[in-house]
């Protein structure tokens, strides 16, 4: 046996945050911080807080520096606890009763009006037709 042989680095907390970046955009928004504290069984607690703590810099995305930064111990506990040797959870399911809903009721209405199109005029009227012709108006 080598004795020169040192353990490996523990993964830390990069394949987490890069599974959790939904968008791919290189870091957290609100939803998708949302997101990961719930699926480490953190609920109940002020989500808008804690993204203005994690949030260092104020631009309303959370790098992965700022993440590992500022992250309480308790919470990095409660990510290691959760994922794998290769540092990923092995599911992101999230129960229905745990979804958060933050359309607005304006967003709802144009969303459910853009699909009421399409199945009205169906192939006489593509998709993307409507949305031009609802993104021109204004």
């Amino acid at each position: 046996m080598d004795d020169n042989v040192s353990p490996p680095e523990p993964i830390g907390l990069q394949p987490f945050f890069a599974q959790l970046d939904t968008d791919g955009n290189g870091g957290l928004d609100r939803k998708e911080l949302e997101r990961a504290l719930k699926l480490v069984g953190i609920r109940n607690v002020d989500f808008d807080a804690i993204f203005k703590t994690l949030d260092a810099d104020g631009d309303g995305l959370i790098t992965f520096q700022e993440f590992q930064d500022a992250l309480p111990a308790s919470t990095r506990q409660a990510i290691e606890d959760r994922t794998n040797a290769e540092g990923v959870m092995e599911s992101l399911y999230l129960p229905p009763e745990d979804w958060t809903d933050t359309q607005t009721a304006a967003e709802l209405q144009w969303e459910q009006m853009v699909q009421y199109q399409a199945k009205r005029f169906g192939n006489g009227l593509k998709q993307n037709d409507i949305l031009s012709n609802e993104l021109g108006k204004g």
